[in-house]
C-alpha cells in the first residue's frame, strides 16, 4: 500500500510493491508505442478525410448532371420569359406606330420589321410642309421666318423691323 491508503496505525511504505514493478513498462518502450499510436490515429484521420473528399467528389459528379440540368432549365425559363416580354413589347410598339399612319401607309408598313417601321414613321412625321424661307437682300443664304412671339416682342422697334423685314411674312422689303 502507498501512503495515501495506509491505515492510521500502520507504517507508511514509499517503495512500490514487487507486483507493481513487474507490471510497469519502461519509459522508452511506452514512448515508442505511444508515438506509433498517435501516428496511426493521424493516418486514420487523414485517410478518413481523403475518403470523405473522394465520396463528395463522386457525389458531385453524379449530382453535377442534375445541377447542370437544373441550371439549363432555369436559363430556358428566363429566356422564355424574356422572349414573351419582347413579343409583347414589339406588338405594343407596332400598334402604337401603326396608329400614327394613315390607311394607305399602313398597307405599305404591313410586312416591315419594327426597326424599319420606326424609321418609316419618323420619316413621314418629318415630312411637314416646308417653312417659307426668304433671303436677305444682298445675301444669297436664306434665313428663317421670325416666330410670332419674336414679331410681337420686337415689332415696335424700327431698327429690328428694318433688319428683319425679310423674316416677317407679308412685310414688304427693307424700308
Amino acid at each position: 500500500m502507498d501512503e495515501t491508503t495506509a491505515p492510521q496505525g500502520a507504517p507508511a511504505t514509499t517503495q512500490p510493491d514487487a507486483a507493481a514493478e513487474s507490471i510497469m513498462i519502461p519509459k522508452g518502450r511506452f514512448d515508442e508505442v505511444n508515438e506509433r499510436r498517435k501516428a496511426a490515429e493521424a493516418e486514420l484521420q487523414s485517410l478518413l478525410a481523403e475518403k470523405q473528399a473522394r465520396e463528395e467528389a463522386e457525389a458531385a459528379k453524379r449530382g453535377e448532371f442534375e445541377s447542370v440540368l437544373e441550371k439549363y432549365k432555369l436559363e430556358l425559363k428566363e429566356a422564355k420569359d424574356k422572349a414573351g416580354q419582347w413579343d409583347a413589347y414589339q406588338t405594343d410598339r407596332r400598334e402604337a406606330l401603326l396608329s400614327k399612319l394613315n390607311d394607305d401607309d399602313k398597307g405599305l408598313a404591313d410586312g416591315l420589321s419594327l426597326a424599319k417601321l420606326e424609321q418609316l414613321v419618323a420619316r413621314l412625321a418629318d415630312q411637314k410642309a416646308p417653312a417659307v424661307v426668304a433671303a436677305k437682300p444682298g445675301n444669297s443664304s436664306p434665313s428663317e421666318i421670325a416666330t410670332p412671339e419674336e414679331i410681337r416682342k420686337n415689332y415696335h422697334d424700327p431698327k429690328w423691323r428694318s433688319e428683319n423685314a425679310h423674316r416677317i411674312p407679308g412685310m414688304p422689303g427693307i424700308r
